[in-house]
């Protein structure tokens, strides 16, 4: 039993030891051939382009100085550097900043790949190591060996569970990197359009390395859990929550029987007709088709000039009303997309959701959205609703006086 044990214990060894011994590259993958790695392919340049030594920023800041062999850059060689580069186009600010702007990128690429990495060794060590004490638990002949070995399944599964907690706040990575990507495309779309079309005297050479700099900041993991945590919750105790639904199977169960639950409250997603945005569609088709009806009825009888002057206030309200409806519903275009992506969130905070007291909050949280939703759709229905009534209302006011002018005895012509 002895040598069981030991030789269990050897293989869970080899196991967390990983090949981290086989190479020292960064991006080393099995069979990746130094193309790809195990998150993805490698980056496309070398990884020298990612710093900036004084010697490299003076270049990039003033490109047609030369200098000669061996110099040593100082502090003023650099501040020199920034002078002189203000005294250029703004095109070649723009190129500056451009140039770092690349650097963070090939940087914060490998980031990624390298979270993922760290998830993908991690979940894969971590979790064969719990099958592997889990299943010899179950197969072991002596009660106190299933109990050790049980018990060793659940710390690691445990171990597993805290690591994602204290590094990733139990939030999963394919949501985090999304938000570094958001975060960094907001920063980057304020640099374009509002930052480089400036002068050089409002936006200097300084200013732009500052925000280029502020751009690279947002390629952190505090970054991306930050946007992610707008949608969603962090889960507490998550190992000591792990670790005892693998020792109790009896929990795992209930805890499938309590998503599904939570599912069926949910009722599943939103029809599209019930979604705001397609409502706010609907109604504002339905107002230009009523419009367009009783003004293709108002242009026959204008024909007529005996009524033209009788409809002409029924023409002036249908146009008046028809321009207070439209900024009605444009004025909920706002609400129309708030509303529509808190419920995205929510919605998808509850898929990705694991712990159960997690689960219903987010399920309340849905259903409230769910409910806002379907009222705002219920209320842009209304206004259209409300328009066409109004237009129903003039064209029996348009047909009566139409009536009204066909039933009036005609004159007789006295020289007959």
């Amino acid at each position: 039993m002895q040598r069981k044990l030991l030789a269990m214990a050897t293989i869970c060894v080899l196991v967390l030891s990983g090949c981290s011994g086989l190479t020292d590259k960064k991006e080393f993958s099995l069979f990746g051939e130094g193309r790809v790695n195990i998150a993805g392919a490698n980056q496309m340049l070398y990884p020298n382009i990612e710093t900036f030594g004084d010697e490299h920023l003076v270049t990039i800041l003033n490109p047609d100085r030369e200098f000669p062999a061996g110099k040593t850059f100082t502090v003023m060689d650099v501040e020199r550097a920034f002078r002189d580069a203000n005294t250029k186009p703004e095109t070649h600010r723009n190129q500056v900043q451009e140039r770092l702007i690349l650097s963070s990128q090939q940087t914060c690429n490998f980031y990624k790949d390298y979270l993922r990495r760290i998830d993908a060794y991690k979940g894969f060590t971590l979790g064969s190591l719990t099958t592997a004490l889990g299943a010899a638990a179950a197969i072991v002949t002596g009660a106190g060996a299933a109990r050790a070995l049980g018990g060793a399944a659940g710390i690691t599964s445990g171990i597993s569970a805290e690591f994602d907690q204290a590094f990733f706040k139990s939030i999963a990575l394919h949501v985090i990197i999304p938000g570094i990507d958001s975060r960094r495309d907001k920063v980057l779309k304020r640099i374009r359009e509002e930052e480089q079309s400036k002068t050089i005297d409002k936006y200097n050479v300084q200013a732009a390395v500052h925000d280029a700099l502020v751009y690279h900041n947002q390629c952190t993991l505090n970054a991306g859990l930050e946007e992610a945590a707008e949608a969603i919750r962090e889960v507490r105790n998550v190992g000591l929550i792990t670790a005892r639904a693998t020792m109790e199977n009896i929990q795992k169960l209930q805890a499938s029987v309590q998503t599904l639950g939570v599912s069926a409250a949910v009722g599943g997603p939103l029809p599209e007709s019930e979604l705001p945005s397609f409502a706010l569609v609907e109604a504002r088709e339905l107002v230009d088709a009523e419009a367009k009806r009783i003004s293709a009825t108002i242009t026959a009888l204008e024909a007529t000039a005996e009524l033209k002057d009788k409809i002409a206030p029924i023409k002036a309200a249908v146009e008046k009303q028809k321009s207070e409806t439209v900024a009605k519903l444009d004025g909920e275009k706002n609400n129309v997309t708030a509303v529509t992506d808190e419920l995205t969130k929510k919605s998808a905070a509850l898929a990705l959701a694991s712990d159960n007291g997690a689960q219903a909050l987010l399920t309340d949280d849905v259903v409230t959205q769910r409910m806002r939703a379907k009222n705002l759709s219920k209320n842009l229905r209304s206004i259209s609703q409300k328009f066409k009534a109004f237009i129903q209302q003039q064209e029996g006011k348009l047909d009566e006086i139409e009536a009204a002018t066909k039933a009036k005895p005609t004159k007789p012509n006295p020289s007959k």
